[in-house]
């Protein structure tokens, strides 16, 4: 394992953001279901905005602040990205828009199907009403993130 002083900036700040995702993902995950269960817990639409937007400004501000540290090192550091830094940021990414794209595809694979199965089938995740689809993209953006960062990470330890 690298020891901190060891990592680049760019490593750095992938691990900060992987953990600040990470964290809010968990707490978000906890809010919204109970248990290991993928299925949200049905709030009321009031109850749910207030998640949301707790989410969404817990991120901003963790975001924020870890960027502004940042810019704040590289001021007194001096010290420029590499064409290493920008390859493993781009594979990141990519890998990371590719899980969206299938996160989002399955999304609308699944709110098809639930809207159009009638009778005794029923489906592990179902995503009819607005905070089971909203649930569920908030999940896949997240992944999305989280695997991104982590493809960076790993693309470090190489």
């Amino acid at each position: 394992m690298t020891r901190i002083e060891d990592m680049s900036s760019t490593q750095r700040q992938a691990w900060l953001v992987l953990l600040a995702d990470g964290a809010v993902f968990v707490w978000f995950w906890q809010k919204m279901t109970s248990g290991l269960t993928v299925r949200p817990i049905n709030y009321d639409i009031s109850d749910f905005g207030a998640i949301i937007v707790g989410v969404v400004i817990l991120t901003i501000i963790l975001h924020a602040a870890i960027a502004a540290i940042f810019d704040i090192m590289s001021k007194s550091e001096k010290t420029a990205r590499d064409e290493r830094d920008v390859e493993i940021e781009r594979r990141g990414s990519h890998i990371g828009y590719r899980i969206l794209q299938f996160g989002i595809g399955a999304v609308i694979v699944l709110m098809l199907t639930g809207a159009g199965m009638d009778g005794g089938f029923e489906q592990p995740i179902e995503l009819i009403i607005p905070v089971q689809i909203i649930f569920a993209l908030m999940v896949v953006s997240y992944i999305a993130d989280l695997v991104k960062h982590a493809v960076m990470i790993h693309g470090y330890g190489r």
